[in-house]
């Protein structure tokens, strides 16, 4: 990666007073491509190139609404709009964590274009549609034959700085929220191949709000039942109960109560955020659905859960391999990794299966087994964090 601090004039960081998040358009683990505005209403568009411990690099180019709307709609590629910017200055800025300018260059232009890391082929994944356009969600699912999820979360206590890492507090808990429903008894889904039959990305980041919408593959039988929208419908069922009675009973349609610890994690984001969760599901087959949570509504749902359900326990089976044994504590402990996802688990080995275990000789990292454990979890008080809690309670070969 091209270090550009090198080729910059140094200009105060000042100049740049303000800035914030306007609109996000590219998003992975962290925004590659944001437009940003400033207090007078100047819109930045803001390109990530690299980041390392607390510095994160980025580059900025003043953009007029004409061309971005030029840009999103695809009659400019992102290439060609930082190799001609409209007032001929490229910004060089280093931001820390807190999404705060500790350092701004300006990149001499006829250099940059030399320089420019931005590959030509680079493809906006956006969807642009005209400020003055609505789209029916009902007629849009029908149209692309898929389950549409339209998510849009307004956090009041956002309004003044909506900071980068603000966007993950939310689409992580609400994205593992969505996974665990599809999962659940799933005949197609696994976690090795759902994320190739889903889209899940942000729409718009406004100042104090995140749109996003999911897409998911409709599947039908002959007698045209679609497991995948049963599951998404059951979450549907748990995001509109409001008392104890609906809420308990919407739990009862999950196989796997980890359904219930994901959907604590996304209340405590909407009390925190002081925020209110807008939800919407159409189908093709004309189903529709509509929910709305606010901050009370989740506080008193959180109540129940924590009266009703204080402690969630799940067991599962995971296929994976082995990483470490250790009989060096009291307490015997484990950890493995899924062979299907991106994921590690350690705990506690249950006192029945220490003897078997010592009776076995394994084979760690590259021989797959499957492993049995058992997941307590406590939910988070005003006196004490979340607690999660694993126990191996089974490890058996798989056949060759």
């Amino acid at each position: 990666m091209i270090d550009f601090k090198q080729y910059t004039t140094n200009v105060p960081s000042s100049l740049l007073n303000g800035l914030r998040p306007y609109l996000l358009i590219e998003f992975y683990d962290y925004p590659y491509l944001t437009v940003d505005t400033n207090n007078t209403g100047t819109l930045y568009l803001n390109y990530y190139l690299s980041g390392k411990g607390e510095v994160f690099n980025h580059l900025l180019i003043e953009i007029s609404a004409e061309r971005l709307k030029m840009l999103l709609a695809g009659d400019y590629s992102l290439k060609q709009v930082f190799d001609s910017p409209e007032t001929d200055v490229i910004y060089h800025a280093q931001f820390n964590r807190a999404g705060l300018i500790v350092e701004l260059g300006i990149v001499e232009l006829s250099l940059f274009n030399e320089l420019n890391p931005i590959l030509a082929d680079h493809e906006i994944d956006y969807e642009y549609q005209p400020e003055t356009e609505t789209v029916d969600l009902q007629l849009k699912s029908v149209q692309r034959g898929r389950i549409l999820v339209d998510v849009y979360l307004q956090a009041n206590s956002l309004k003044s700085s909506l900071k980068y890492w603000a966007i993950k507090s939310f689409l992580i808990p609400f994205s593992e929220l969505v996974r665990t429903s599809l999962l659940d008894n799933s005949s197609q889904y696994t976690s090795h191949n759902l994320d190739k039959n889903i889209n899940f990305g942000i729409n718009k980041l406004a100042i104090n709000s995140l749109a996003t919408t999911l897409e998911l593959n409709y599947n039908s039988d002959l007698f045209g039942k679609s497991n995948e929208l049963e599951n998404i419908t059951n979450l549907f069922l748990v995001l509109n109960a409001k008392d104890e009675e609906t809420l308990i009973k919407s739990f009862d349609n999950f196989s796997h109560k980890k359904i219930i610890s994901e959907y604590i994690k996304v209340l405590n984001v909407i009390i925190k955020n002081d925020a209110t969760l807008n939800t919407k599901i159409a189908a093709p087959n004309n189903y529709f659905s509509e929910t709305f949570i606010s901050k009370k509504e989740a506080q008193a749902l959180k109540k129940i859960i924590n009266e009703k359900i204080p402690n969630v326990e799940d067991t599962e089976e995971i296929q994976g391999y082995l990483l470490e044994l250790s009989f060096d504590k009291s307490s015997p402990t484990f950890s493995m990794s899924a062979s299907l996802e991106d994921l590690k688990y350690k705990g506690h080995i249950d006192e029945t299966l220490i003897k078997r275990i010592n009776q076995i000789e394994f084979t760690f990292l590259t021989k797959e087994y499957n492993f049995t454990i058992h997941t307590l979890y406590v939910p988070e008080t005003s006196k004490s964090p979340e607690k999660i809690t694993r126990t191996l309670i089974d490890i058996t070969e798989i056949a060759e």
